[in-house]
């Protein structure tokens, strides 16, 4: 037996170097037999190298929190960030969460993609906005086309913290949002709701119904926009201890 392995190994030896070089072998030197052994043993070997093969490791996903807001968000900034110590607050007032009219370059999408290009994007993202998807400034509500793309992008191993709008007097595209924001809640396993809204609409006292002044009111909302929804000094308390229940 060990002979024969012996004899085998040196055909194979052989068959190696001959299929390996450019000198030209009749095929008359190996029986038929002796051929087809060499080409088992060789996709055997073939088989047991691919089984080997390291597959490349998926990138861990970042510890951490992100919060994407808007204008509430920036507003009550101070208070977010002691609500949620450590974590990443990427504000900016009158960003929607998209984009339907083509014309920012920073809307919730987008700074959500840029961060998951960058490997930065953690375990837990915030995302409170919506709040300028409102009619008013001609940005549709959102859908559930907008939901699958957050998910796309975030991937089922992070937990998406989705925080409901919530407009003074009511408004029919921010009663949309909610709706939307809802269903994904109840779609997608690894969606979770921050109810804003719902904790505001009875302390009508947390949403400054009075026109913007830089100095006396700072949280004020545009007197030009019949909408309100940023939030009084006690509001942005309120507003960041919603967000922190992404904790």
């Amino acid at each position: 037996m060990k002979k024969a392995m012996k004899r085998f190994i040196a055909l194979a030896s052989a068959l190696v170097m001959v299929f390996a070089s450019t000198v030209t072998v009749s095929a008359a030197q190996f029986t038929p037999e002796q051929i087809a052994a060499y080409l088992q043993a060789l996709q055997a070997q073939q088989a047991a190298a691919a089984a080997t093969t390291q597959v490349p490791a998926t990138p861990a996903i970042p510890n951490g929190i992100l919060v994407i807001g808007d204008s509430i968000t920036a507003l009550s900034l101070p208070y977010v960030a002691g609500a949620l110590p450590g974590a990443t607050i990427d504000a900016r007032s009158g960003r929607p969460f998209q984009d339907t009219m083509g014309s920012l370059p920073d809307d919730g999408l987008r700074v959500l993609s840029g961060y998951a290009a960058a490997g930065t994007l953690p375990k837990k993202v915030v995302i409170a906005l919506g709040s300028n998807n409102n009619g008013v400034l001609g940005l549709a509500p959102i859908n559930m086309d907008v939901m699958a793309q957050v998910y796309n992008i975030c991937g089922p191993n992070r937990t998406v913290y989705l925080v409901t709008n919530y407009a003074l007097g009511g408004n029919s595209d921010i009663a949309t949002n909610n709706a939307v924001m809802n269903l994904a809640a109840r779609t997608y396993s690894n969606f979770k709701i921050l109810n804003w809204a719902g904790k505001a609409a009875s302390h009508p006292e947390w949403i400054d119904s009075l026109p913007y002044d830089p100095v006396t009111n700072p949280n004020g909302s545009d007197p030009n926009l019949p909408i309100y929804v940023h939030p009084t000094a006690q509001g942005s308390v309120a507003f960041a201890g919603t967000l922190a229940g992404a904790k």
